[in-house]
């Protein structure tokens, strides 16, 4: 079986070939990128609060940011596995039904 190419699999109506396997590397490093965004914002916003507000308050914000970030970095990956599941369970399941039409 021949690998089309990315404008192929998109005009693809018998969607034999599956285009989101190869567009999911983007997707998670869009994803990661906004977890970085994230923990870089919840620093940023520590630091101000820590020197208008009060040290203890900046650093709870600069804290947060960074677990959000974490725990935003963890589920998107998480999201991205799931996908890729199914779209093995796809893949394995239309193998294991050409290799039975074979030996039939």
């Amino acid at each position: 079986m021949q690998s089309k190419g990315f404008f192929a699999l998109l005009t693809d109506f018998s969607f034999d070939d599956f285009v989101t396997p190869r567009l999911i590397k983007i997707l998670y490093a869009l994803l990661l990128l906004f977890a970085i965004l994230i923990a870089v914002g919840g620093v940023i916003s520590g630091l101000i609060a820590m020197f208008s507000d009060s040290f203890f308050s900046g650093v709870g914000v600069m804290i947060g940011g960074l677990i959000g970030g974490l725990i935003y970095a963890i589920l998107a990956r998480v999201f991205v596995e799931l996908i890729m599941v199914v779209f093995k369970i796809a893949q394995n399941t239309t193998e294991l039904v050409q290799l039975k039409r074979s030996e039939s």
